[in-house]
């Protein structure tokens, strides 16, 4: 597994080749069900942890087979590659190695601060030296990566950008379901966070910094909306 190159150390990232043998999610929206989705089609194990969890689970299992996000975690869920889970997160022994923070909630919800904390304190116990963090969301994602960076730093000790990966992505609406702007806390970490994307089969685009990568995601929704055929999928920069 190749080293980024990050300030003060030399911290592994996951292979672009290939996606991670497991993933853990923070959050049960809309977002985070997409990644989970096409983090199974893309050969991982998924726990997806949150309040609600056995809700949704119940949710899926009763939704009709036309709806294709519910039909795929369904089939994830009886085929055991999907858990879903409201209690303390359990992870492996050798701790995440690979985790996305994406709690559900409106963008100007006053709440949604706190739920990024909590997921980052829940988060923080099982991570690692190398491990790669994304922080996943439509808007306000420095504020949400500032919190987990601290969250993280009080309670492990450990330092964004030195010890582990710090990442965001900006999936695509509209037009563009698969597409996700990524962007880091610095260019390793930007790096680990598009070789996840593009491993589960996302296109992506890269841009720093983190308030630019949300303004062009915003932009090519728009664009994507009116004129489709000038939506690009699959690019890197």
């Amino acid at each position: 597994m190749p080293d980024a190159q990050v300030p003060g150390r030399s911290v592994a990232v996951p292979s672009p080749a290939t996606a991670p043998a497991g993933l853990v999610i923070a959050g049960l929206g809309h977002v985070a069900l997409g990644i989970a989705r096409d983090a199974v089609a893309a050969g991982c194990e998924v726990t997806c942890f949150g309040p609600q969890a056995l809700q949704v689970a119940r949710l899926v299992g009763g939704l009709a087979g036309d709806d294709a996000l519910a039909g795929a975690l369904r089939v994830a869920l009886c085929g055991g590659r999907l858990v879903l889970t409201d209690g303390v997160l359990s992870a492996p022994a050798a701790g995440v190695g690979t985790a996305v923070l994406a709690p559900a909630g409106r963008d100007e919800d006053p709440a949604l601060p706190g739920r990024v904390e909590v997921a980052a304190a829940a988060l923080a116990p099982h991570l690692r030296p190398g491990s790669l963090v994304v922080v996943a969301g439509r808007a306000r994602l420095r504020e949400h990566g500032d919190i987990v960076a601290g969250t993280i730093g009080l309670l492990t000790g450990l330092s964004a950008g030195r010890d582990y990966a710090l990442g965001f992505a900006v999936p695509q609406g509209g037009s563009l379901p698969r597409a996700t702007v990524v962007s880091g806390v610095d260019t390793a970490s930007a790096r680990a966070t598009e070789d996840l994307f593009r491993a589960l089969g996302r296109g992506t685009l890269r841009i720093a910094p983190v308030e630019a990568a949300e303004f062009v995601a915003h932009l090519r929704d728009a664009l994507g909306r009116r004129a489709p055929a000038l939506a690009c999928t699959s690019v890197r920069r």
